[in-house]
């Protein structure tokens, strides 16, 4: 009978994890990891808030898509879909669904 090895699963990868560029407008999203946070740009989202375990709403986009306005801390900031790219979040389980057309600003 051969053996079959078996490869644990870390926590932070049974979260499906996304680029907080790729939220949708009006959807909540949680911080996991700032990638490169050593770098000036990550520092500078550290600086801003953007750190791990912080909830992010998605406010709007602009119309061409870029930049995108976000709700953290009880301020709202607006980045470019680059720097959002590097924030990497996960979906909350009880706050996944976007909220309707008519609560966005």
């Amino acid at each position: 009978m051969s053996e079959q090895s078996i490869t644990p699963v870390r926590a932070h990868e049974q979260t499906k994890r996304l680029a907080l560029a790729d939220v949708a407008p009006g959807e909540t999203a949680v911080i996991e990891e700032v990638t490169d946070p050593t770098g000036p740009v990550g520092r500078r989202l550290s600086d801003l808030g953007f750190l791990p375990g912080t909830e992010v709403l998605v406010v709007r986009r602009a119309p061409l898509r870029d930049p995108t306005i976000f709700q953290l801390r009880g301020n709202q900031m607006c980045l470019r879909k680059a720097e959002a790219k590097r924030i990497l979040v996960s979906r909350p389980s009880s706050d996944s669904a976007p909220l309707p057309q008519s609560d966005r600003e």
